[in-house]
């Protein structure tokens, strides 16, 4: 079929739609193909184009797919990462509850490929894309997806286009109740404890939050920031920061490597609360959690964007929404 359909110049699925006769196809159309088919020699196999014929009406009874497009470098750092890992779970169960499903497809930083697989997308009928978070030492010169031909929604800040509706954590609502809960401990002068490797755009909002709710709650009008690296945590430098900053609580927004270090540099005897904003894994003892339901932020941006699909809303929107989702309260 495929050296018929080259020789016509036509695709193969107009060719088998004109051998089987199908009206969308022109009687011109048609009586092209038949004629070129017999000069050829071609016949039609009615047992595999009944097998073909069945298969398709099973596929079109599967659930419709949405797409997750995965930014990291590898695939497993996306189901490791405790935070994202929710989202992931978010995000298949509402899919599921509207009868969609949701397949991560790996593109990497670096997009290699992207004509190959927007061709895969079109060919497979993929309607809805959920756009992944792009890292900090990634975001330079990273080249958006294009997304013109389908309905498509964020779940992270740091994603680079701004003309797309995005689902994020409400980071501003999540600092105001971490000061809140520390100020209710007596706490009179905070720090905050930033981990470099924080998305860039995440780790400047909530630093841009905490500077500013700071005199709502404390007398301190200066208040101590730290950001400081993640992997190889430098505990010396913590603890010298905490005793030299003279603060006597902390709101964290990192790793839950830095939140133990933090914790544990507590002065003998003086309690040093601990309040972190985002930790993926267990809490680490000591610490209280502001939870940002990243499964929320998952169920809600499926629901948005199977809206988006019901309404045919393609491309790039003339006016992106920002859906912020409101943490938990501290546990």
């Amino acid at each position: 079929m495929r050296d018929l359909a080259r020789r016509l110049g036509l695709s193969p699925s107009t060719v088998s739609r004109a051998l089987a006769n199908d009206p969308r196809i022109s009687v011109a159309t048609r009586k092209a193909v038949g004629a070129a088919a017999k000069r050829m020699g071609y016949r039609v196999n009615p047992f595999f184009s009944h097998a073909l014929r069945s298969a398709r009406k099973r596929l079109s009874q599967e659930s419709p797919v949405l797409v997750f497009l995965n930014f990291l470098e590898r695939p497993e750092q996306f189901t490791e990462n405790g935070y994202y890992r929710h989202i992931w779970d978010g995000l298949r169960h509402e899919a599921a509850r509207l009868d969609f499903r949701v397949e991560m497809i790996q593109r990497g930083p670096a997009a290699p490929g992207d004509a190959r697989l927007l061709k895969q997308l079109h060919a497979r009928g993929i309607q809805g894309l959920v756009l992944g978070a792009v890292l900090m030492e990634h975001l330079e010169g990273f080249p958006p997806f294009p997304c013109d031909n389908f309905c498509a929604i964020a779940v992270s800040a740091s994603y680079p286009d701004p003309a797309v509706h995005r689902v994020v954590p409400d980071l501003a609502e999540a600092v105001d109740r971490g000061l809140r809960f520390l100020s209710a401990q007596g706490v009179q002068r905070p720090g905050f404890i930033v981990g470099e490797s924080t998305l860039l755009t995440t780790r400047a909002e909530t630093r841009k939050c905490f500077r500013g709710r700071v005199p709502d709650w404390f007398a301190d009008r200066k208040p101590k920031v730290l950001a400081i690296p993640e992997r190889a945590v430098d505990e010396t430098r913590c603890h010298r920061w905490i005793r030299e900053s003279g603060i006597d609580g902390l709101l964290i927004h990192a790793s839950p490597a830095v939140a133990t270090v933090a914790a544990h540099g507590q002065l003998p005897g003086r309690p040093l609360p601990c309040v972190s904003i985002s930790v993926s894994g267990a809490p680490p003892q000591g610490v209280t959690v502001i939870d940002q339901q990243p499964s929320e932020i998952g169920r809600v941006a499926i629901g948005t964007l199977v809206s988006l699909i019901h309404r045919h809303e393609l491309g790039r929107p003339a006016h992106p929404r920002r859906i912020c989702i409101s943490p938990a309260e501290a546990v």
